[in-house]
């Protein structure tokens, strides 16, 4: 699962008065987000399927990329057969004969608002 999040012309020109580079803490408040998101997630899935009985280990996040100012990051199952990692797809989206599982979706939605105003609160410590 992968989540983009842009922000509006506001927010973008704020982040441009830093210069080159985002202020320090922006990378640990995308780490938390992740953090969270992989918290719900396995916490939604654990104990939900009988035939897949380790898949919520197996939700990991990790920060991708980090540029001056680019911060990326996937949270999702890691595609491993001790954890059934390799399950996560067709838990999360359906198949012909089962129904979606979207617990990632629901956790980055629920993270969603939080992060905004963890942002918010960064550009407002930071901001004159």
């Amino acid at each position: 699962m992968r989540i983009t999040v842009e922000g509006d012309e506001t927010v973008i020109a704020e982040f441009e008065k830093f210069g080159a580079e985002l202020p320090e803490g922006s990378k640990r408040v995308v780490k938390d987000a992740l953090q969270h998101i992989k918290t719900d997630w396995a916490r939604d899935w654990t104990g939900k399927f009988r035939h897949a009985p380790r898949v919520h280990k197996s939700i990991s996040y990790e920060i991708t990329s980090s540029g001056p100012l680019v911060i990326r990051g996937e949270v999702g199952p890691v595609d491993e057969p001790v954890n059934q990692g390799y399950l996560g797809r067709i838990l999360t989206y359906g198949a012909e004969h089962s129904g979606p599982h979207p617990a990632g979706d629901i956790a980055a939605d629920r993270e969603s608002l939080k992060f905004e105003a963890r942002v918010d609160a960064l550009l407002r410590r930071l901001l004159p």
